[in-house]
Formats: C-alpha cells, sequence, structure tokens
C-alpha cells in the first residue's frame, strides 16, 4: 500500500521536526528530494500533508505520478524543482510524468522549475550547469522565504 508507506514518511518528518533541537535541525529549512518511488514520497509529503516542508526536488517521476503526486499538490504547497533525464522511450520514468508535475504546478499558481533530457519535452539543463547545484540553489532560495507553516509542530 503505496499511501501508508508515504504517510509513514510524513510521520518521520514528524519526528524529525518533534525533536529538533535534539538534532539541531532547522525546522524552518526542510527541504524534500527523492528519486523514483522517492520522487512520489517527497511530493506527497511536501504538499498532501501541511508539515511546512520549504521546497521539493523530484528526480525520475516514475508511472504512479498521475495518481499518487497530481491530486495531492496544492495551491499553497511548497515550490517543486523537478528533474528526469530519461528519453521518451523509458516506460517507468517517462518525462510526461514530469511534465504533469510540471503542468498541474502551474495550474496551482505553484513555482516549479522542470529540467529534462534532449527530446523529452521538458528544458534542457543550462550549458555548463550541474542539476544538484541548481537543486541546492533551489533549496537555499526557499530557505531565505518567511514560512507559510504557522502551527508546525
Amino acid at each position: 500500500d503505496y499511501l501508508k508507506i508515504m504517510k509513514h514518511c510524513a510521520e518521520a518528518v514528524r519526528f524529525l521536526r518533534a525533536g529538533a533541537n535534539k538534532y539541531n535541525l532547522d525546522p524552518d529549512r526542510i527541504s524534500l528530494s527523492g528519486g523514483s518511488a522517492g520522487a512520489l514520497i517527497a511530493c506527497y509529503v511536501g504538499h498532501a500533508e501541511k508539515l511546512g516542508i520549504r521546497s521539493i526536488f523530484p528526480v525520475q517521476q516514475p508511472m504512479g505520478t498521475p495518481l499518487l503526486t497530481i491530486p495531492f499538490l496544492r495551491r499553497d504547497g511548497p515550490p517543486i524543482f523537478v528533474y528526469n533525464r530519461s528519453g521518451r522511450n523509458d516506460r517507468v520514468h517517462h518525462p510526461d510524468n514530469a511534465l504533469f508535475v510540471k503542468k498541474q504546478c502551474d495550474l496551482l499558481g505553484v513555482k516549479c522549475t522542470a529540467y529534462g533530457s534532449k527530446g523529452s519535452g521538458l528544458p534542457v539543463l543550462p550549458e555548463g550547469e550541474d542539476v544538484n547545484d541548481l537543486a541546492m540553489n533551489f533549496f537555499r532560495e526557499s530557505w531565505k522565504t518567511p514560512s507559510k507553516n504557522k502551527n508546525r509542530k
């Protein structure tokens, strides 16, 4: 049951928030990232659960995206930096899954940056840029904005 797994991951974030002082964490600077199934989990935890997540970097959105990500994206959710390096022949990590995320975010007014491989239908990374460096810059930028989460626990 994928939904049960995703909810369990949200509980892990709640645990870390509750122990922020003990674990020397800044609860106002939590961002999520994951690849494949982890991309689904990161988007779910960041959007379906109101946990004060600041930004999300999902990589290689898999075929479950239309069922396990798109319905949970919300207007007041954190910004997303989605990346897909697969070609159009990859049935599991088809670039359309990243495009679905981008299009839904655009409809909702959620900031979403998307990149992909040449021919994927997504913008290609700027010349000489590394996706991980861009993602870290995206995270750092999200940590500068005031927290929307007034009820964090």
